[in-house]
């Protein structure tokens, strides 16, 4: 029964984090009515497909720490003074602890809790044009706005996810640690629950923009004299984004409209629809 009650959890947290990004996709390219149709196994492939990288990057970090540690402790085994010095600085750090109150679950808890706080807004200003480029719809920014996603700009993309992967995990295993030291309650309920909710957030923040940016090549089309992509097709109606039409970007239009021309190139959405001179990063 615990076997699959944890399947059964990691099933559920894998197709929400699919089900988010779908969402998060579908705001992102006005995909509504039956262009938005999803189902649950999509959002499992997308769950799926969202975690590798941030798994490499955890995996990466609990790896190098435990060859540290193992390294550390083949040190202090073989040299006493090495010992001697690891034992006198954890007992200086202890009392350090301790005079600060860090012995106390609910100081300690209100101090992850802040560290957390500190993160985001890091994250926030560090990446603020990636993430607003992430969370304004096409239909609604300017176009250079979504220069950081494209292809030219997938170092900033990597290095994001790398440090919300990061922080996602540094976040659950402090409060898993603070859990497991005494009742759930000791820490404050108030930081706990605040606590979970930023680690949520840090899963959100590497998961859910995933599949707005690794989905965006569509096919490109001529719709009259304005330049387009397919963004999705339900017969017999077939959207389009035309960045270059005045009234509305997004159009349906019939797949037989005779102003409606295929061509057989398909290309990035963001780098297609940047202005030259704003692809890559701006500051």
């Amino acid at each position: 029964p615990t076997v699959a009650a944890i399947g059964a959890a990691l099933v559920l947290f894998v197709g929400m984090l699919g089900y988010t990004a779908s969402k998060a996709y579908e705001v992102m390219f006005g995909l509504t009515g039956d262009f938005a149709s999803t189902s649950p196994l999509l959002w499992l492939d997308v769950g799926v497909r969202t975690l590798p990288l941030p798994l490499f990057y955890m995996l990466s970090i609990v790896v190098v720490f435990a060859v540290v540690a193992f390294i550390w402790r083949l040190l202090t085994g073989m040299s006493t003074t090495v010992h001697a010095w690891s034992e006198g600085t954890s007992r200086r750090i202890q009392l350090a602890a301790e005079r600060a109150g860090l012995h106390d679950p609910r100081t300690i808890g209100s101090a992850i809790l802040l560290a957390q706080i500190g993160s985001i807004v890091v994250v926030y200003v560090t990446f603020f044009d990636l993430i607003a480029a992430v969370t304004t719809a096409l239909r609604d920014g300017p176009m250079d706005v979504y220069a950081r996603l494209g292809p030219s700009n997938e170092d900033e993309w990597l290095l994001y996810r790398a440090v919300t992967s990061l922080l996602a995990l540094g976040s659950a295993a402090a409060w898993a640690a603070v859990l497991r030291r005494g009742r759930p309650g000791d820490a404050g309920l108030g930081a706990i629950v605040g606590g979970l909710a930023l680690t949520l957030t840090f899963v959100a923040m590497f998961a859910v923009p995933w599949r707005i940016v690794r989905d965006a090549t569509f096919q490109l089309a001529q719709y009259g004299s304005a330049r387009c992509f397919v963004i999705a097709e339900r017969s017999p109606r077939v959207l389009l984004f035309c960045p270059e039409l005045a009234d509305s970007r997004r159009v349906v239009v019939p797949e037989a409209d005779p102003q409606l021309q295929r061509l057989p190139q398909y290309q990035n959405i963001f780098e297609g629809i940047t202005p030259r001179g704003e692809t890559g990063r701006t500051r």
